[in-house]
């Protein structure tokens, strides 16, 4: 798999992209049965990260998160 390059006009469009993504694949690995992991990190932009996930997942969650 090759790296992929975006440049995205601010953080905040940044944050958005990387959370519906983040959501997106840990949806599919449920789908496929499995349980998935994920490495958090800190700083700036993964607080928004994580506030961008939050967002996503309030009024319907589609993330099994038990």
């Amino acid at each position: 798999m090759s790296p992929r390059v975006e440049v995205l006009p601010s953080a905040e469009a940044l944050a958005s992209r990387v959370a519906a993504e983040i959501v997106a694949k840990l949806v599919a690995v449920q789908a496929e049965g499995r349980v998935p992991s994920i490495a958090l990190m800190g700083g700036t932009i993964a607080d928004a990260i994580y506030q961008q996930v939050a967002s996503l997942e309030a009024d319907e969650p589609s993330v099994d998160w038990m």
